[in-house]
């Protein structure tokens, strides 16, 4: 228990020399932040930042992509937890290969699943998952031949 106390007031004290480093670094007439800077970027969603008020940012977590329950994994760089298939720092985007990032979706994203023997090898369409065919193929996915001209 002592090893785990110990370790813990050393995180605390580490984290309380950064913000007063952040204070200094916003200036002596903001000098208020001190009180309120260790609670608001200890908070679920917020991070160090340069709101003059605070010393805090928002981590503006994208809902849909990012893991439920979490909350901001990077309290620097205001990194989101993201869903599997999902990326950015805020959890906004689709990784290659994958589409529709809806908050339903435990992975964030759904795969593509391009046929790779009809598609050029390019990345689908992030809104609507459109492969991109190759000339002779058609289809969402391009796995459907496309017909002769009579």
């Amino acid at each position: 228990m002592f090893y785990i106390n110990s370790r813990l007031t050393q995180l605390l004290i580490t984290m309380v020399h950064r913000q007063m480093a952040l204070v200094t670094h916003l200036g002596t007439n903001r000098a208020r932040c001190r009180a309120t800077i260790l609670t608001c970027c200890l908070r679920v969603r917020h991070r160090l930042g340069n709101d003059p008020q605070t010393g805090c940012s928002d981590c503006a977590c994208h809902e849909a992509g990012t893991l439920p329950g979490e909350t901001c994994r990077d309290k620097n760089t205001g990194q989101c937890p993201c869903k599997s298939n999902v990326k950015g720092t805020s959890c906004n985007q689709c990784r290659s290969d994958t589409f529709n990032l809806t908050h339903d979706n435990p992975d964030g994203c759904q795969p593509c699943n391009c046929d790779v023997t009809g598609t050029d090898g390019s990345a689908c369409d992030q809104n609507t998952g459109q492969c991109s065919c190759l000339s002779n193929r058609i289809g969402t996915r391009c796995d459907t031949c496309k017909p002769r001209k009579p």
